[in-house]
């Protein structure tokens, strides 16, 4: 998978549901437990907090990495950009076109040196299938 992030199926041959019997509740295959301070209450709630941070770029680096045509990724807020009460933030989506560079989704023309904001999540990586 490009630039270290994991696929699907490797994240979940990571985070399988464990119970233990000492502490009479769920825990998970990577160590995590409800009582490790995270702010996770439930495997589930883990789980999806786990996955969202997988997909996270948040270095040039990782954004400049040798990505596949057709990879998604989308800003993400967080709140660092703000100076005012209602922030113009708009979380756009970028695809990888042709291995060129990222491009604005839905844009038919575009100005080459814009790049997409970090923090962002990868949304769809091509080898993910259909």
């Amino acid at each position: 998978m490009s630039a270290g992030f994991p696929s699907l199926g490797e994240f979940v041959a990571q985070h399988q549901r464990e119970y233990s019997v000492l502490g009479g509740f769920d825990c998970c295959t990577c160590g995590w437990t409800p009582r490790d301070g995270s702010g996770c209450a439930t495997y589930e709630e883990h789980v999806e907090a786990a996955w969202r941070e997988a997909r996270m770029i948040r270095s040039p680096e990782q954004l400049d990495a040798n990505w596949p045509m057709g990879a998604v990724i989308q800003e993400v807020h967080t709140g660092a950009c703000c100076e005012e009460p209602h922030c113009d933030f708009y979380e756009q989506l970028w695809v990888m076109q042709y291995q060129m560079g990222w491009m604005p989704a839905g844009a038919e023309y575009y100005d080459w040196d814009e790049e997409p904001r970090l923090p962002a999540r990868l949304l769809w990586h091509p080898e993910w299938g259909a």
